[in-house]
């Protein structure tokens, strides 16, 4: 497919581009802003749920019901998303964001928070951020130029990597101090976000496709239209199979090693360093992913990332020394940044500015659905065939996807960014 590209695009570095560019850097702040705000929130949840409930169960489910309510919303929020101005909405998730958390702040201050009205405010912020958290992405677009995706996306791959790393530790300590301190700093992030999107200038064309869209199409006609845009495309079919693939491995693997590392009794701390691990090889991956993304076929970067995930598994099924098993989460984590990078990077620098969010939302839902019974499938496999056999069965879609993508000319002559204008979706 065709997409909608400006042209005269103008040859300048990334550095230029990007940094200095303010357009960029206020996106960029609301969008780290959001995500150190969901950190700090995030590792609370379950302790808060625990403390006021007195029950792991109860702890447990509300974890997964805002997951599960996330992805719904998500479902329907790409369409929403373009539909309407995308700087509104940003501000409009970090205020709502920043007054529900402030109100969990607020409340367990005064000691006056209950269970059930934890979770409804859990809840709440999980269907708006669920609803409106893409537009985020979708905004970009229209911000950054077409051959810069790729070091976007390794920008925050390596953002994200770096809260991850010192997102729980640092809640951990905040928890500690006291209850209540995570959700401030988490309200105080999300109203930064909001405050920084009001530097975003409004993208006019969008805004006007959007007025034009509401007054000619219902909502349901724009929601079929996204998917169809989606899977009318061979290729991103393909992409999307492929990555759908590479996400149920690459949890799987993850999960089995840490429900592993559990049921053999290993020291807490140790588990929690094979997280670490992860975060440390996504880190590293995202570095070199920033240097080499740009110049790199798209195509060759997609199979070398699945090879050399496959590659690091291997070890696994052979030998489950613990030291084994944190240089081999580290090297799993490594490749997924360029992947992201060039496969992501691309999907959505060719997709037209009006259809970001559906086509974001389209490939969220296709590609997570399988991951999300990724821990539920390697817990039955730790239970009746063992570790090594577990990680052998995980490996079978990640070599799935390696035969796809190698057998798939659409996706192995991918080019590199420069010659993206060129190249159809």
């Amino acid at each position: 497919m065709d997409s909608l590209i400006s042209g005269g695009h103008k040859s300048r570095s990334s550095s230029t581009s990007l940094w200095h560019t303010p357009q960029y850097k206020a996106w960029f702040t609301a969008d780290t802003a959001s995500a150190a705000g969901a950190a700090m929130q995030g590792f609370a949840i379950a302790l808060v749920s625990f403390k006021l409930s007195g029950s792991v169960v109860s702890a447990g489910w509300l974890t997964t019901l805002t997951r599960v309510l996330q992805q719904f919303a998500n479902l329907f929020g790409g369409t929403f998303i373009d539909r309407h101005g995308r700087k509104l909405l940003i501000i409009v998730n970090g205020v709502s964001e920043a007054i529900l958390w402030g109100a969990v702040f607020i409340l367990l201050f005064r000691g006056s928070l209950t269970f059930w009205g934890f979770a409804v405010l859990v809840m709440c912020s999980s269907l708006i951020n669920g609803f409106l958290g893409g537009a985020t992405d979708a905004a970009l677009r229209s911000i950054i130029e077409l051959h810069d995706y790729p070091k976007a996306k390794s920008i925050n791959e390596g953002r994200d990597a770096t809260i991850n790393i010192a997102g729980s530790p640092l809640g951990g300590v905040l928890y500690g101090v006291a209850p209540w301190l995570p959700f401030l700093i988490a309200a105080l992030l999300y109203a930064l976000a909001g405050v920084s999107a009001t530097r975003i200038a409004s993208d006019r064309h969008q805004q006007q496709t959007s007025e034009k869209q509401l007054c000619k199409q219902s909502f349901r006609v724009d929601f079929k239209s996204g998917w169809r845009y989606v899977f009318t495309s061979r290729l991103l079919v393909v992409l999307i199979v492929v990555t759908a693939l590479f996400n149920l491995a690459v949890n799987g693997v993850q999960y089995a090693i840490e429900l592993f590392l559990v049921s053999e009794h290993t020291n807490t701390f140790l588990i929690g360093l094979i997280s670490t691990s992860t975060c440390v090889g996504v880190l590293l991956g995202a570095f070199i992913a920033g240097k080499l993304s740009e110049i790199t076929p798209v195509g060759i970067s997609i199979i070398t990332a699945l090879v050399l995930t496959l590659v690091a598994c291997l070890p696994l099924m052979f030998n489950t020394s613990y030291v084994l098993v944190l240089v081999c989460t580290a090297l799993i984590g490594l490749p997924c940044p360029m992947y992201n990078a060039v496969c992501l990077g691309f999907i959505f620098a060719k997709t037209p500015n009006e259809l970001q969010g559906r086509v974001k939302s389209a490939m969220s839902v296709s590609v997570q659905t399988l991951s999300i019974f990724s821990s539920a499938i390697a817990g039955m496999l730790l239970g009746r065939v063992g570790f090594s056999a577990a990680i052998l069965v995980f490996a079978i879609p990640l070599a799935v996807a390696i035969v796809i993508a190698l057998m798939s000319r659409q996706i192995s002559t991918i080019p590199a960014a420069s010659h993206w204008e060129q190249t159809k979706l």
